[in-house]
């Protein structure tokens, strides 16, 4: 993704799912944007995710609707291109669902979806849950609520 800064293009990052044709970016301001094709990004092993940029947004969420958000966007910053893995687990510390194992992402700001469904396509019970970010050897974690009453 790329934002116009008057003058130039700027790179804003974003995930690409080629395989439901998808593109996500966590948009953080106003402005002109477009979505334009790049040549393929390399990793770079001294990449990491910037401390403190992991965001869930919403932090609460209903897979069934209830009347909420029925998914939640997992997004961080990376200073460089990096290869990224996304872990969401139960509080007892068991692996729910792997949303990406190293991934490679932009440089930027990056975003994933949540449905709230486990590693078998069903719907986790209502409860904590712990998103975890591993880019190289550090690990951003971030809790959020599912509610599906």
């Amino acid at each position: 993704m790329e934002t116009w800064d008057g003058s130039d293009w700027k790179s804003k990052g974003g995930t690409v799912e080629s395989g439901i044709q998808k593109v996500s970016v966590a948009i953080t301001e106003f402005g002109r944007y477009g979505v334009m094709a790049v040549d393929e990004v390399k990793a770079d092993d001294s990449a990491m995710i910037a401390k403190g940029s992991l965001t869930c947004q919403p932090r609460a969420f209903s897979p069934r609707g209830n009347t909420l958000n029925t998914e939640t966007t997992i997004s961080f910053n990376l200073n460089k291109p990096a290869s990224a893995t996304v872990k969401v687990y139960n509080v007892a510390g068991h692996l729910v669902r792997l949303l990406a194992y190293d991934r490679i992402l932009s440089e930027g700001r990056n975003a994933l979806s949540w449905s709230g469904m486990d590693s078998d396509n069903e719907i986790v019970p209502t409860g904590a849950y712990i998103v975890a970010v591993t880019v190289g050897d550090r690990t951003e974690p971030k809790v959020i609520s599912v509610y599906n009453r």
